[in-house]
């Protein structure tokens, strides 16, 4: 790919993301701990920074926001969905929906620190205000997964969903 279409490839990019919200959001300081679309969180250690699941290629990108260039990428789960950073900013949760698995990565050094399994085609996922604990929609299992943060383990699995999402 010639130098021309790279950077015309990431601007287009960039602008998709100022699009969604999240662009802005973040270059104003505004997202801390709030949701800003339907598949990323920010917060804490994250501050000036854009995570981007990549579904095809199973790690998440990493935007710094001030410049608008890729600054690093990090391995995840197999056909990663949602990513969600709890109110400290520590750790970044990503759900990879083919291996059915939560993805716990340090965000000082972008560190895979646990690999969990959680149910059936996990997407969706959200953390509790107090940090405690994440919630993972586990779509295909009809099931959602309570993950405690402390102890990085699945302390309790719901039933009685079709289709859990969002």
């Amino acid at each position: 790919m010639t130098r021309l279409k790279a950077t015309f490839r990431q601007g287009m990019i960039l602008s998709a993301l100022a699009a969604c919200g999240v662009f802005l959001s973040l270059m104003s300081g505004f997202a801390h701990g709030t949701s800003l679309t339907n598949h990323h969180k920010f917060n804490g250690n994250s501050a000036g920074l854009a995570f981007v699941v990549n579904r095809d290629s199973n790690d998440v990108a990493v935007i710094n926001t001030r410049t608008q260039k890729i600054v690093g990428r990090f391995p995840v789960g197999k056909s990663p969905h949602m990513a969600v950073i709890p109110p400290d900013g520590d750790f970044i949760y990503t759900t990879g929906q083919e291996d059915d698995t939560l993805t716990v990565t340090r965000l000082t050094d972008f560190r895979t620190v646990a690999s969990l399994p959680v149910g059936k085609g996990p997407e969706h996922l959200d953390v509790t205000p107090d940090g405690e604990f994440v919630y993972v929609a586990n779509f295909d299992g009809g099931t959602v997964s309570v993950v405690s943060t402390k102890n990085l383990r699945e302390t309790k699995r719901l039933s009685g969903f079709r289709h859990p999402h969002n």
